[in-house]
């Protein structure tokens, strides 16, 4: 394939995540070193920063982005693995096909595909196949963000400097020239840098709340003018987006999917306020869609949805912002060409869109336009960002089941439990309770518990409840639709 084709056949992007909510109750983590978790998701991989620093992928592994030391088609993952000799890392970041990671001590490494360099380590022998495992970038130091464009790659320095490294047909390495490069040079014209963010081309966000773009029209860096109380940025394929001081968001480029979110189709060359949002903590923009996260902690999503990656139940293209469903708490986000993910408050991620390489982790090639849960390392329980010990168990969308011979309450349990024991670590909840008296409405059920030996279970939102009658004549349930469950841990 020409390299030419290889450019149009990529589709990416990635975003920087600026702000948001931090997470809180860090439960029982055993590593001495934390970070805040976060998501990034490629062209058809996905990763995740736990809060130990380690770092996990699950998708395609052709170019060896997922950085378990295999490539090829026969590798793909459909339940997240930890990619290999990470440790320490505070920041995740994806391209196209490969991943970025930053250590904590201003170091950064990259794994998968190196095409045109964009692992900053000189090209691969035997051509540009990339790295397996992640190594390090060579000649970068004291670096503390980092953003992976389609082919090409970003850092930022402590002194708020821009260095990039990749694919530089469009000038997005903003060098003043075209020329591709293997390792960082360091970007013409930029100081007090204190954001970045790669997709077809480049943004820097200044500490004076400025935006800058490179790539197409321009090599080098170009002041985003009208924009200005900026926070965050985040760069699609072809469209930019950036989220003001005043929880506003604005969007400028390409729009032929509405993933401007005003309300067209146009093609706008200055910055236009995406309708229908305010109060917005953090941003990310896909190759032809874009979402955002609200301080409630819901996300919407607009633009391009042919893989159901707006999360709103449909494929159909959304010219403003319409809200992602099942989604209530989440606290960090990220888009890619056909996928998105969530981070949500108890630390299991959530995915949906194009499932074609096992990117959303649910151990499917099922396309999902709602939310999915990331499951666990080997299909087992689900994925959780805080750490290697699992929150309470959190029971999606599931049936809890009523026995009116023996007054008990069963919860049917996630993939990959058994039927009886929900395994969390080193701890064993059971699934019998007893049902605390009938009830005649959903909202009877919600946020109360429910007590059975050594066991308590809160309902915190019945969807349904379905009811029989008694021998006495009596209404009571016998089954609930239950959106969230919690079990509060008791050992047994």
């Amino acid at each position: 394939m020409s390299k030419w084709a290889k450019r149009v056949l990529s589709v990416l992007l990635a975003c920087v995540l600026v702000g948001g909510a931090v997470p809180i109750g860090i439960i029982n983590v055993a590593a001495e070193f934390t970070t805040t978790p976060m998501v990034a998701a490629g062209g058809a991989h996905s990763l995740a920063l736990k809060s130990n620093g380690t770092v996990w992928a699950w998708g395609s592994n052709y170019r060896g982005e997922l950085g378990d030391g295999n490539d090829g088609p026969s590798t793909i993952h459909r339940t997240p693995i930890q990619a290999l000799s990470l440790s320490g890392i505070t920041a995740i970041a994806a391209g196209g096909s490969h991943s970025l990671a930053l250590k904590s001590d201003g170091t950064v490494w990259a794994w998968g595909d190196n095409d045109y360099g964009q692992l900053g380590r000189g090209f691969s022998s035997g051509g540009g196949w990339g790295f397996t495992t992640p190594e390090q970038v060579t000649a970068l130091s004291d670096v503390i963000a980092i953003a992976g464009g389609r082919t090409h790659s970003l850092a930022l320095k402590s002194n708020g400097t821009v260095w990039a490294w990749g694919d530089n047909l469009i000038g997005q390495l903003g060098d003043g020239t075209t020329i591709d490069r293997c390792t960082a040079v360091q970007v013409l014209g930029l100081s007090g840098v204190k954001a970045i963010a790669a997709g077809s081309h480049s943004l820097a966000l200044k500490n004076d709340g400025t935006v800058w773009e490179w790539g197409g029209k321009y090599t080098r860096p170009v002041q985003i003018l009208s924009l200005g109380n900026v926070i965050a940025i985040a760069a699609g394929l072809g469209h930019y987006i950036a989220l003001k001081n005043d929880g506003t968001v604005w969007a400028w480029g390409m729009n032929g999917d509405g993933q401007l979110g005003d309300r067209t189709t146009t093609n706008r060359d200055t910055p236009v306020q995406t309708l229908n949002l305010i109060n917005v903590t953090a941003i990310a923009a896909g190759s032809f869609s874009s979402i955002a996260l609200k301080s409630n902690g819901t996300v919407w999503a607009w633009g391009n949805n042919n893989s159901g990656q707006l999360g709103d139940g449909t494929t159909t293209n959304r010219t403003t912002a319409v809200q992602v469903l099942n989604l209530s708490d989440a606290i960090a986000i990220t888009n890619t060409s056909g996928h998105s993910l969530a981070l949500n408050s108890d630390g299991t991620v959530r995915a949906w869109g194009n499932n074609s390489s096992g990117q959303l982790g649910d151990n499917s090639f099922t396309d999902h336009y709602t939310p999915a849960q990331v499951v666990g390392e080997n299909n087992v329980g689900y994925f959780y960002a805080y750490g290697d010990v699992p929150p309470p168990a959190v029971l999606e969308n599931k049936l809890i089941s009523f026995d009116t011979e023996t007054n008990n309450i069963k919860a049917s349990v996630p993939i990959g439990f058994s039927d009886n024991l929900f395994n969390v670590g080193a701890s064993f909840y059971k699934h019998e309770l007893a049902l605390a008296g009938s009830v005649l409405s959903a909202a009877a059920y919600d946020k109360k518990y429910i007590k059975s030996g050594l066991e308590e279970l809160l309902f915190d939102h019945v969807e349904q409840v379905n009811y029989e009658t008694d021998g006495s004549g009596n209404q009571v349930a016998y089954s609930f639709g239950v959106r969230t469950c919690i079990h509060k841990q008791t050992m047994l």
